[in-house]
């Protein structure tokens, strides 16, 4: 499903993670991944058309986006973003959705979204990288789909990212020319990925009326 940026949303999704094994690995790679993160955060909001975002405790970040039926396409990009950077780099995400508007100060927020990631993120399983509290269905979910991106290859987050671009609907064809690859080298990649399960599964939930 394309992203809707006509669309006046009064709705939003608080985005709450911190990075997998910050201290593992190191202060040069921690700087690596967050810049990473950062790149990935404005391209959200360049889709999104609004936003904020922030950073905590030297390895936590929050973003808070509208149109929360994104949500798990913009965890599943920021993730991608890490892994296509470095195969060890990863975040735990915690999504959990509002009504209203984006407030302008998100480090000192405390409507129930804010609360809610936040508390998502401090019980999370330790098996787990992605959690969303928004409903029984949306948190099965998101667990089925963080199973999948935990397996993601660099190689296959690369190659998944211009798909995961709501903006954007590109061909294999166009994606196999930008990589250097032939069509069939990037559905391969993209099947190993699991891609198609992946779309369907965000189209649905995109497409799908809010339980919040």
């Amino acid at each position: 499903m394309r992203f809707d940026t006509n669309k006046k949303s009064h709705t939003f999704a608080v985005l709450t993670g911190d990075l997998v094994n910050s201290t593992g690995l190191g202060p040069v790679k921690v700087e690596q991944a967050l810049d990473t993160l950062f790149t990935a955060f404005r391209t959200i909001l360049d889709w999104a058309g609004a936003g904020r975002y922030t950073t905590h405790r030297g390895d936590g970040w929050q973003l808070v986006a509208p149109q929360e039926q994104y949500a798990l396409r913009y965890a599943l990009f920021i993730r991608a973003s890490l892994k296509a950077a470095h195969p060890s780099f990863d975040t735990r995400i915690a999504i959990a959705t509002g009504h209203g508007d984006i407030p302008n100060d998100i480090t000192t927020a405390t409507a129930p979204a804010f609360i809610a990631s936040g508390r998502s993120l401090d019980a999370m399983h330790y098996q787990f990288r992605m959690a969303y509290s928004q409903s029984p269905e949306h948190a099965a979910i998101a667990i089925l789909l963080d199973t999948i991106a935990q397996d993601w290859t660099s190689t296959q987050a690369e190659t998944l990212l211009p798909f995961l671009d709501p903006t954007a609907s590109p061909t294999q064809k166009d994606v196999a020319h930008h990589f250097g690859k032939s069509r069939q080298a990037i559905s391969k990649i993209l099947d190993a990925a699991h891609y198609t399960v992946v779309k369907e599964t965000l189209n649905l939930i995109e497409g799908a009326p809010s339980h919040a």
